[in-house]
């Protein structure tokens, strides 16, 4: 018998994700996963100097203001960013699932309305988006 990969990241024992859907064990068949390996966002973008995501962005874009900036107005896209990718064993932060590479797509911004506030954006924003992203190779 062995035990399973701990990562070293100090709110690692407050996420419930990895160890519910099975990420020691598979951690431990193959490894914490592969920074070549692209995956398209397509949320509210990412706040590209959060420490635990350095080195694990490319340049995306936002196609809410049509520039190269996916800059995350609401914090969706960086929660969501640091489930996939974040840095693994570097005592920081949290342990992402896969150690990927990382392709920002912001298609979504901060919202108000009547009832709720939250992200939103539109069809052809997220289809553009998720299209784009099919480009560089991203899954």
């Amino acid at each position: 018998m062995k035990t399973l990969p701990t990562p070293n990241d100090p709110r690692y024992s407050s996420q419930y994700g990895p160890p519910m859907m099975g990420f020691p064990a598979a951690w431990d068949a193959v490894g914490f996963g592969s920074s070549n390996v692209i995956v398209g966002l397509v949320d509210s973008g990412v706040l590209a100097s959060h420490e635990d995501l350095a080195g694990h962005l490319l340049p995306g874009h936002d196609y809410i203001s049509n520039d190269d900036i996916p800059d995350d107005t609401c914090g969706h896209g960086t929660h969501t960013a640091g489930i996939l990718g974040a840095a693994a064993n570097n005592s920081l932060g949290v342990t992402g699932m896969s150690q990927d590479t990382i392709l920002p797509m912001k298609a979504l911004a901060m919202s108000t309305g009547l009832f709720s506030s939250g992200c939103s954006g539109s069809y052809t924003g997220i289809a553009s988006a998720t299209y784009d992203a099919t480009d560089p190779h991203a899954r």
